[in-house]
């Protein structure tokens, strides 16, 4: 049964594995990653919460800011490692002397990737641009989605992550950093999790909500194309459409009728986002990660197949427990 599963907290620290050292020290310990189209995504956070009886994180346990966390869980015959992690808050409490550690997914070259600069980019694949920006943190980069030809991008006084998450938002991409990878769209390879909802030793609680359909079944788009010097107009989705059923985007930032395909689609894709509903999981013994795929069975009528947003996974005297919350799949 699931909700029997003692998982051990896996730590390494500083390049130290300290499972064995700290483990009986960690009172609480949470996990938490998202993959949302929207250009505020959050990175992989980490937080701990370690008792500090003896003083020992006040003297040879000192925590440092820029120290580097991986950390994970072992349940049964396996590894469940969550990422690396940069130490980039530290608060110690007393009475109950406690030291908690905030650390959010590592940057291998932080400033670079956060500093604003202005630059220009002509003529260049997506793909070829987030590698850009990933190689100059030191990362590699993955991109699951199309990889479209841009032809101009430009970069204002902002920081090219900032840049990134803008052209992962008009594409509708989500963008995150995972062990040392920038992301740009779904993570391929998570294998899909598949829960009965009578299954109550793994399924605390669950909301699934009916989806209305949105009130947008097309988009229309009006653009300058440069090649031709003309002004075009591009409409995805259902062509019969009424008026009322049509959304309108004037000026839309696309100079090819490639680009107009794939800005109008993500735009309709969005508006059919925006207009579902999200549901919410709360799941015992559970590893799950964000991207994942989620299908439900003995639901009736309502719709089987769903993705996790965000979650957070929670290790504590209490248990594990993982939270999620869940948008429908097409």
């Amino acid at each position: 049964m699931a909700a029997l599963i003692k998982p051990t907290i896996v730590l390494d620290w500083a390049g130290r594995d300290v499972t064995q050292s700290l483990g009986a020290y960690v009172k609480h310990i949470s996990f938490s990653d998202s993959l949302q189209v929207d250009e505020t995504s959050d990175p992989d956070t980490l937080s701990i919460t370690l008792r500090n009886p003896d003083g020992r994180f006040l003297d040879a346990w000192y925590p440092s800011k820029g120290d580097i966390l991986k950390a994970g869980v072992r349940y049964q015959d396996s590894t469940w490692m969550w990422g690396v992690f940069e130490i980039d808050d530290i608060k110690f409490r007393f009475a109950p002397d406690e030291l908690i550690i905030g650390a959010n997914a590592a940057k291998l070259a932080r400033g670079d990737l956060d500093k604003a600069q202005s630059r220009a980019f002509d003529n260049i694949a997506l793909s070829a641009l987030l590698n850009i920006v990933a190689n100059e943190a030191g990362m590699n980069s993955v991109l699951t989605g199309e990889d479209v030809t841009l032809i101009r991008v430009e970069q204002q006084a902002e920081s090219s992550m900032s840049m990134i998450k803008r052209l992962a938002s008009l594409y509708g991409l989500p963008v995150n950093i995972k062990s040392g990878t920038l992301y740009m769209g779904v993570p391929k390879g998570i294998a899909p999790l598949t829960l009965s909802v009578t299954d109550r030793n793994r399924i605390q609680k669950l909301d699934l909500p009916e989806v209305v359909r949105g009130q947008y079944t097309a988009v229309k788009i009006d653009y300058y194309d440069q090649d031709k010097r003309q002004l075009i107009q591009y409409i995805a989705g259902d062509a019969q459409a009424s008026n009322a059923q049509i959304l309108r985007l004037y000026d839309a930032p696309v100079t090819s009728h490639d680009e107009a395909v794939t800005y109008a689609n993500s735009a309709l894709k969005e508006q059919n986002n925006q207009s579902k509903s999200t549901g919410s999981i709360t799941l015992t013994a559970t590893p799950i990660t964000s991207g994942q795929e989620m299908n439900f069975t003995h639901v009736g009528k309502l719709h089987p197949s769903w993705m996790v947003l965000n979650q957070t996974t929670t290790v504590s005297d209490g248990g594990w427990t993982c939270n999620a919350t869940i948008g429908k799949r097409e």
